[in-house]
């Protein structure tokens, strides 16, 4: 069944190890509907804690990151674009390759905590050991299991919303390459083409207007 899967996981194991202990008041988060390039995974953070100079030495002496800039820039923080070192890019992109979708990633005081939508259990242990083979334990915070009216609730869709978002994901109409297309996914729902854009289209706006409504004050 899909669940919302909380993890969590050390800096030291994962990202802005050097940052976060060069500037601890730091929080970083990945602005929602842009983490999941698998070619260009997480390339753009919203930061808070420090004046955005600060936050680019802390970048510039981490590690993790080849290079950074500020895009925008608020009193403690901005909006940065980020290229990640090699490594950390190809561990980045296969996370986001694998069948759960990433939510929400978040770090503070040097731990991360990411939030996946994960169609079922089997998806979560693949992302559990692909990370764990790449030296990075992460802790199961917590875990809900979803179904049409939680998801109504939760994200503000109707069941039929649900039911075309959760048939997509599982037929691999989000993947890269699709491994189906608008017409079969929606001969499948036994709509029309034309129905089921328009669904979509509602469905994901619905998503990402919720998303921001929560998202990160860089943006607001």
């Amino acid at each position: 069944m899909t669940s919302i899967a909380t993890l969590r996981a050390d800096a030291t194991e994962f990202l802005l190890d050097e940052a976060f202990r060069a500037v601890p008041t730091l929080a970083v988060e990945v602005p929602p509907v842009v983490a999941h390039g698998p070619d260009d995974p997480f390339p753009f953070l919203a930061v808070t804690g420090a004046d955005p100079d600060t936050v680019l030495s802390a970048f510039a002496d981490d590690d993790s990151v080849r290079e950074a800039t500020c895009l925008s820039r608020i009193d403690d923080g901005g909006l940065f674009r980020v290229e990640w070192a090699e490594t950390v890019e190809l561990l980045l992109g296969s996370v986001v390759r694998t069948d759960a979708t990433v939510l929400s990633v978040r770090g503070t005081e040097g731990t991360w905590r990411l939030r996946l939508l994960a169609p079922d259990r089997d998806c979560l242990d693949v992302t559990f050991d692909f990370l764990a083979d790449h030296g990075v334990e992460v802790e199961l915070d917590g875990i809900r299991r979803l179904d049409a009216d939680d998801a109504s609730r939760s994200f503000g869709l109707s069941e039929a919303q649900y039911a075309a978002l959760i048939t997509g994901l599982d037929r691999g109409f989000y993947d890269v390459p699709r491994d189906t297309d608008c017409s079969e996914l929606a001969a499948e729902l036994g709509i029309t083409h034309q129905a089921l854009s328009e669904r979509l289209r509602r469905a994901h706006g619905t998503l990402v207007e919720n998303a921001l409504a929560s998202g990160s004050r860089v943006f607001n």
